[in-house]
């Protein structure tokens, strides 16, 4: 009598993390004993490239899973030989781009001394940092949304002060400016 023993698959998906909704997550699913292969599998309707059998491919949320927020990859293993099919799961977090609206353009008699600046920023942050071309201040402060700038006579003299809103808080996802 021979009694053929199969090690037990082993099987890990990885690390969960939180990613950026205008990137792709790096799959790292390792498959080992009973069993060297597996197929991915997920919570939402992303697509797996180049495919679910493929362990160290890419995942790319869909709209829906931007949406959401979040969603769960699930790798099993496949090819198991005399063994049940063994699992692992890992949560990625889904964070969405920030949307940074600096306002409208403005033009203002140079005798006013200050500009009122409207910002806002929405999406995957709410704070964000007003930047100027020209040297004079902000009141309160440069990262109020609602904030003043104060015009010095090189702005006059300039003709004018472009400036810049950028969100902040912003990681995994870049910085969006307006």
């Amino acid at each position: 009598l021979v009694i053929n023993i199969t090690p037990s698959p082993t099987v890990n998906a990885g690390t969960g993390q939180t990613i950026c909704s205008n990137s792709s997550f790096n799959l790292n699913g390792i498959v080992t004993g009973g069993a060297t292969t597996g197929n991915w599998t997920t919570s939402g309707s992303g697509s797996f490239n180049p495919s679910v059998s493929v362990l160290n491919g890419t995942y790319t949320p869909s709209a829906a899973d931007i949406a959401t927020g979040s969603v769960t990859l699930t790798l099993t293993s496949t090819n198991n030989g005399n063994c049940l099919a063994v699992s692992d799961t890992i949560r990625i977090g889904i964070k969405t781009l920030a949307v940074v609206n600096a306002g409208p353009n403005l033009g203002l008699c140079s005798s006013s001394g200050t500009i009122s600046l409207t910002g806002n920023v929405s999406g995957g942050t709410t704070t964000g940092i007003w930047t100027a071309s020209g040297a004079g201040g902000f009141t309160p402060n440069n990262t109020s949304m609602n904030t003043a700038y104060n015009i010095t006579p090189g702005d006059i003299s300039a003709g004018g002060v472009t400036f810049t809103l950028t969100s902040t808080n912003n990681s995994p996802c870049p910085a969006v400016t307006d």
